[in-house]
């Protein structure tokens, strides 16, 4: 029998120290925010599938990376126990941000292809796959080696782990559940309202990923070992 994840104790551990390091965890978040929403206006975009909109998606996409990227370094840090530099883990992302944008842009290629084939394929590669791109960052692997890895790391556990995302996704959602019933009449307000909320998630959604990261690679040293 598989020794539990304890997935409660991954989301306390992250709630807890997202509260003791409110700050870097915020600031980065709302960098990501500010630059988006910089590229929204700047862009002009209207949400009607224009041109516009497509080139937001790709920038956005970018820029989101880099900020993932330094969010991921300042939880895995903190949750070894290290000290963080704010400068410093907004500098990180350089020396692995092209094989991150590589091996996430693949990964959305597979899961969608997937998702297009009645959906089961494709929520089953989104989580065979979710460690490539944290492999491939806090490792260093390359392309094969990160979703081979993921794999491994996933298996024997693989309905805990969708469990695990289930939460992710009603944290991720909960923001546009909340404002829905503002947008008809007030979308400004609404808009605001959702990247406030979202950029207060974001840092939980970072710091869980890599906690469970961290776990399932001690749940696999452990097994190897017996």
């Amino acid at each position: 029998m598989n020794e539990p994840i304890g997935v409660t104790q991954i989301f306390k551990t992250a709630v807890e120290l997202y509260k003791r390091n409110f700050k870097i965890f915020i600031s980065i978040s709302l960098l990501f925010a500010v630059t988006t929403v910089g590229l929204s206006k700047v862009l002009n975009v209207q949400n009607n599938g224009g041109p516009a909109e497509f080139i937001f998606f790709l920038l956005s996409t970018i820029v989101s990376s880099w900020f993932s990227m330094a969010l991921m370094y300042t939880s895995v840090f903190l949750l070894q126990g290290k000290k963080v530099d704010f400068t410093q883990v907004l500098r990180l992302p350089q020396e692995r941000y092209f094989y991150y944008l590589i091996v996430n842009g693949i990964l959305v290629v597979m899961v969608m292809c997937g998702l297009f084939l009645f959906i089961v394929p494709g929520i089953y590669l989104a989580i065979i796959y979710n460690f490539s791109s944290t492999l491939c960052v806090l490792e260093k692997t390359d392309l094969r080696t990160s979703f081979l890895k993921s794999t491994f790391l996933v298996k024997g556990y693989f309905f805990n782990i969708l469990g695990f995302f289930m939460i992710i996704a009603a944290l991720v959602f909960t923001p546009e559940m909340l404002i829905m019933p503002l947008k008809e009449n007030n979308p400004s307000i609404a808009l605001a309202i959702g990247r406030i909320l979202a950029t207060l998630v974001l840092p939980v959604v970072m710091i869980s990923q890599v906690g469970l990261y961290l776990r399932m690679t001690e749940l696999k040293k452990h097994m190897l070992g017996a």
